[in-house]
This record gives structure tokens, C-alpha cells and sequence, in this order.
């Protein structure tokens, strides 16, 4: 192996062991920062009204348990609409329909989305189009979650009470809710997902609001997101992408609106099958592509050189998706073939480094009953990560299907 070969690959393995290091400072820092901004909301006057979204479709079976969360939390300032959709059927044969006008009530309504083209944000904006005309005299935010979602009720309290309205706010996710229900796999594909919310989702939302300005495009997350009113009807749901909220929460950076997090979490689920989490990984590298044509909009009315040096910076991000895993693993295998040890050896501390000490600070904002599978985790954690390029890869795949006419490449719900 020729000298420059051999500094390329240490500057890769090393520049890697750097990268796993500042994740695991990302995800300190973005606790550290939900930590100093939580606050006493009891007793504290609303002076603003929530009117909570959930979009369904097929979730008849789990509904129930959706109501029972949400109607702990629903009060004269906050307002639970489920948004229904044709595409199941008629309100008269719609199952998920049928099960929720047994909870019809002051605070909890039903809309049923007509048509049955479109997707989960042509029923959110028929959703908000239909609220918006609500003569509502106080300061009025859309929540938007899904039906797995259980956010936590002080969450919501922080958003009618925080000193300034905000454009918008967002609660970042922690994916326990059916973990003791999941194999090893997807109990580390649940951790995985809970530390990307805190070390990049949760990390770059902050930067960019406290710094007021764009550090890095960021996407918003479809459940546990507020908007308040007068943004959401200037700023719909883009329609038309595989991943709706990536989509906006790129608009919405490229016009410098930026979230401010909610210090309270957002409880929901993973899928329990590996088939399942690859196509819903997939879904959402699909809509990470949309960054360059959201790009490429706002670029057309100005033009900013920062702001293309940014949007090259996700999109190396991008890149590390789809490519890190087959990176590290191809680096392995030519310091073993080639007897390079201590390269071996830079990459193994890699290898602790992101699969054994970035998911064990992860593991702690578990709950304890939880996480009983012990070291034996984090070897799921590796294969996991080997896993990870998969989802990209299979959006490829069916994305260049769909462009030579062979299989249209549609919205993937993932099942519950």
C-alpha cells in the first residue's frame, strides 16, 4: 500500500473517531440545554390555544390508546382534532372513523379529509385550512403529532406559556414507547433514533435558534411540532414528497424561521421489524433529497454563497448515510489484509467509540426497567450501524425505478 493511500485512510479513520466524539458532546450539550430551560408552568395564565392535529389512516387498532393519552391533556386552552381520510373510506365504513366518533366531545372532533389522492399533508393542510376559519380571539398554535404519539402534557403547557410566541416549536422524540415489546435489532435501532433526535436533530435546531441565523438546513419532525397559525397558513405542508416535514422544515430554515425546542420529550415508537425500518429509513433519505430543490426555490428570489456552503454541508451529511458504514467496514478489511494494526486499531476505537459510549449516555435517558439486555446490545448497536446504509440505498434503488416508469416510488406508512 503506497504512502498516500495510507494517510487517506488514517485521515478518514481519524476524522471518523472525531466525528463520534463531537456526537457525544452534541448530545451533552443538547441535554444540558433542555435541562436549564424547563420551567414551573403551573398555576401560570394561558394566554394561547393549542389545537392539536392528528393525522390517521388505518389505525383503528391502536386509536383507543391515543385518545386515553391525549384527553389527559385536552382543556378549555387545548382542542384534539383527528383528521380522517377517504383513501380509508367513507366516514360510514372508515374504521378508524367509526372507533373515534364513540369520543366525540366538546374538545375532540373529527375531520374527514375527502379525496382519496393525496398523502398524511394533504390531510394536515385540509386540516388547518378548515381551522384556520375558527374566529379564535387568543394567539392559536397547530400541534402536530402522530397516533403513536404520547408527548408529554407539560410539554404543551411550555408552548401556551413561554414568554414569546415563537413561530414555531419543536419536541424532540425518545423511541421507547414499545420498546420491551422488540427484538435486540430494533431495541438498538430505538436507542439509535433516540440519539440522533438529541446529538444532530435536537443539536442543529438549537444552533440555528439561538444563534439566530442558519448554521446548517434542518429539517422539522411531523410529531411533536407546533406551528402557530399565521405561519402555517402562509407555510403549508409541502405536497408531493415522500417525507412532508423535511420538507418544510427546510423551507422554513431557508426564510430564517427556525424552531425553538420544547424541553420536555415527545414519546413514540420504532418499527419491529428490520424490513420496516429500512423502507421507513428510506422514506426519509427520499425526502432529504428535496433539500437542493428547496434550495434552488429560495435561491431564485436571492442568492447567498453562505447559504450554499451550508446546504453542500448537509448534503455532506447525506453522504455520510449512506456511505459511513461501507466506509468503516471496507477500512477493516484493508488494515487486515494489508497487517496495517494500528489502523485496525484507530478503527476498532471508532467502532467503542460510536456503538459502545455515544448509545451508553443514550441508554440512560431510558428508563432503567427498559434496558435489561446489557453488553449484549451493544453488539446490535454495530450491526445496526452496518444496517444504516441500507435505507439510502433501497431510496436509490426505487427512486431510479420510479424515474424510468417501472414502479412509482409513493408515501411509505410505516406500520403500527
Amino acid at each position: 500500500m503506497n504512502s498516500i493511500t495510507l494517510v487517506l485512510l488514517y485521515g478518514i479513520v481519524i476524522y471518523s473517531c472525531m466525528m463520534a466524539i463531537s456526537q457525544t458532546i452534541r448530545l451533552r450539550l443538547t441535554l444540558q440545554y433542555l435541562s436549564r430551560n424547563k420551567k414551573g408552568y403551573e398555576g401560570i395564565q394561558k394566554h394561547r390555544n393549542v389545537i392539536i392535529i392528528i393525522p390517521v389512516y388505518e389505525e383503528s387498532k391502536i386509536i383507543h390508546k391515543t385518545v386515553q393519552h391525549f384527553s389527559r391533556i385536552i382543556d378549555d386552552s387545548i382542542s384534539l382534532v383527528f383528521v380522517t381520510t377517504q383513501k380509508e373510506g367513507n366516514p360510514k365504513d372508515n374504521l378508524t372513523h367509526m372507533a373515534l366518533r364513540k369520543v366525540i366531545s366538546k374538545n375532540i372532533s373529527i375531520i374527514h379529509y375527502p379525496y382519496t389522492k393525496g398523502d398524511k399533508s394533504h390531510q394536515i393542510n385540509y386540516a388547518i385550512n378548515s381551522l384556520s376559519k375558527l374566529r379564535i380571539k387568543k394567539e392559536l398554535y397547530f400541534a402536530i403529532f402522530d397516533a403513536d404519539s404520547r408527548p408529554d402534557p407539560k410539554g404543551i403547557s411550555y408552548v401556551l406559556c413561554d414568554t414569546k410566541a415563537e413561530p414555531i416549536y419543536q419536541m424532540l422524540s425518545i423511541y421507547s414507547n414499545n420498546y420491551s415489546h422488540l427484538s435486540p435489532i430494533n431495541k438498538a435501532n430505538a436507542l439509535f433514533q433516540t440519539r440522533w433526535s438529541l446529538s444532530f436533530e435536537g443539536y442543529n435546531m438549537k444552533r440555528n435558534y439561538t444563534s439566530r441565523k442558519l448554521t446548517i438546513p434542518m429539517y422539522t419532525i411531523g410529531h411533536g411540532l407546533f406551528i402557530r397559525a399565521d405561519i402555517a397558513s402562509r407555510n403549508k405542508f409541502p405536497t408531493g414528497t415522500l417525507a412532508e416535514d423535511i420538507s418544510l422544515g427546510y423551507r422554513l430554515c431557508y426564510k430564517g424561521i427556525y424552531p425553538k425546542l420544547v424541553p420536555y420529550w415527545e414519546y413514540c415508537g420504532v418499527p419491529s421489524s428490520i424490513a420496516v425500518n429500512i423502507k421507513q429509513s428510506a422514506r426519509w433519505f427520499a425526502g432529504e433529497l428535496n433539500l437542493w430543490h428547496e434550495y434552488k426555490l429560495i435561491s431564485k428570489k436571492s442568492w447567498s454563497l453562505k447559504r450554499l456552503l451550508h446546504t453542500i454541508k448537509r448534503s455532506f451529511y447525506l453522504a455520510q448515510w449512506i456511505l459511513g458504514s461501507i466506509i468503516i467496514l471496507s477500512l477493516l478489511i484493508i488494515s487486515l489484509l494489508f497487517k496495517e494494526y494500528l489502523l485496525t486499531s484507530i478503527t476498532l476505537l471508532f467502532v467503542f467509540l460510536y456503538a459502545f459510549y455515544l448509545h451508553h449516555i443514550t441508554k440512560k435517558i431510558f428508563n432503567k426497567r427498559f434496558v435489561k439486555n446489557g453488553l449484549s446490545l451493544y453488539f446490535y448497536f454495530i450491526i445496526k450501524g452496518l444496517l444504516d446504509c441500507c435505507g439510502p440505498i433501497y431510496a436509490i434503488y426505487r427512486i431510479i425505478l420510479s424515474k424510468l416508469g417501472i414502479s412509482p416510488y409513493y408515501f411509505y406508512k410505516t406500520p403500527r
